[in-house]
């Protein structure tokens, strides 16, 4: 492996940076507050290419391969810190286009790519259930077959992007006997018949990306909706995990290094027993296990990315990724609220919004007790 950046990745990460800073940073408190996503970030997004980045050009995308797209994802995430935001594109952008672009028929991605790439049209994937999150086997959102169209009953939570959404990806089971077996995949549009979002959930965090649910009574799909084969949803949902972990999560890494940033100023600023709390070697060992943190995801992430353009599976990888960040994460925002002292918990300060989203980091995308399980059963195999 080798992660000599190019000069044309440096120049993505650095106008992915800038745009950032400049375009999403200055509303993300307003947004947070509001828990609305910024619209006019969205559609600058589109214009600079973020929906897109991953889609063939073709369909209108950018088509960057994996490693670019961590890299420039990691860029946007330290500029911007808007935790909020990022999840709700990374949410667009990987876990709605990827399962499309990569299970899908040609009429499908003709159809649908193009104006998720625009950003006309918000993405989203339906897989969690009041009943079934962790086992996605025990998901219990049918979908009969009837004639040339798929009826579907259930319903989905903790949805990212529901009660904006027009497009998404819905896991439902065509035979709950079969387990994952008979878990299949479907694009909804919000025009559906006998389908409508559900209520508004009020997050601790991330509150700029609206999250909600999704209710299916008798809702009509066509065959052609159909993604992928029958009993293959599983399958699509599980690839659609290492990409979110090798060009979605990266974003959040780049925040957590702007957290970093921030909370070394502070430590040179603030002044406590004559002299500048950064002197003090509590604060040393907090500021130095950030950057250790910082630096072992970074690499772990980028390792992923690596393989997914090497076209090499990369399961284990990616949750020992995803594992590592994202235990670390809360302890390393933690520490950067305790250096802030009283400010960190001021509403003046991001730290405090910092704390808040990332605690469910260890939760989306695969619980920190599913990704060791993941883990310990490639483990398991590895040394028979």
């Amino acid at each position: 492996m080798d992660f000599s950046w190019t000069e044309e990745q440096i120049s993505m990460r650095n106008q992915a940076y800038k745009f950032g800073k400049e375009i999403v940073a200055p509303n993300s408190a307003e947004m947070d507050e509001k828990e609305e996503l910024d619209w006019d970030a969205w559609k600058k997004a589109a214009e600079f290419g973020f929906q897109g980045m991953m889609i063939p050009q073709k369909y209108g995308g950018v088509g960057l391969d994996p490693l670019t797209i961590c890299y420039t994802m990691e860029g946007l995430g330290h500029g911007c810190r808007d935790v909020g935001f990022l999840t709700s594109l990374g949410t667009h952008m990987v876990i709605c286009e990827i399962p499309i672009l990569e299970a899908g028929t040609e009429a499908q991605k003709e159809k649908y790519l193009p104006k998720l790439v625009t950003g006309e049209w918000v993405g989203g994937f339906g897989q969690t259930e009041p009943g079934a999150g962790s086992d996605v086997a025990a998901l219990s959102t049918t979908a009969e077959k009837k004639g040339d169209v798929y009826i579907l009953n259930g319903s989905k939570t903790f949805i990212t992007n529901a009660p904006i959404g027009d497009l998404f990806v819905v896991l439902a089971t065509v035979d709950k006997s079969k387990g994952h077996k008979g878990i299949t995949a479907f694009l909804v549009e919000k025009s559906f018949e006998g389908f409508q979002a559900g209520r508004k959930l009020e997050k601790m965090g991330m509150r700029a990306s609206p999250t909600g649910e999704l209710v299916f009574e008798d809702c009509v799909v066509p065959e052609e909706n159909l993604l992928g084969q029958v009993g293959q949803g599983f399958a699509v949902a599980m690839s659609t995990l290492v990409w979110e972990r090798s060009t979605m999560l990266p974003a959040l890494v780049g925040a957590a290094e702007a957290r970093l940033e921030e909370a070394v100023r502070y430590a040179k600023n603030r002044v406590q027993f004559g002299k500048p709390i950064a002197s003090f070697e509590a604060i040393q060992t907090k500021l130095a296990n950030m950057k250790m943190h910082l630096e072992l995801s970074k690499t772990m992430f980028y390792k992923v990315a690596w393989l997914k353009s090497q076209g090499k599976p990369a399961t284990m990888e990616a949750s020992l990724a995803k594992l590592f960040f994202s235990e670390t994460n809360r302890m390393d925002a933690l520490d950067a609220f305790q250096i802030h002292g009283g400010y960190g918990y001021m509403k003046e300060y991001p730290i405090e919004r910092d704390v808040r989203d990332c605690i469910a980091n260890t939760l989306g995308g695969g619980t920190s007790e599913i990704q060791r399980m993941i883990i310990a059963r490639d483990v398991l195999s590895m040394y028979e």
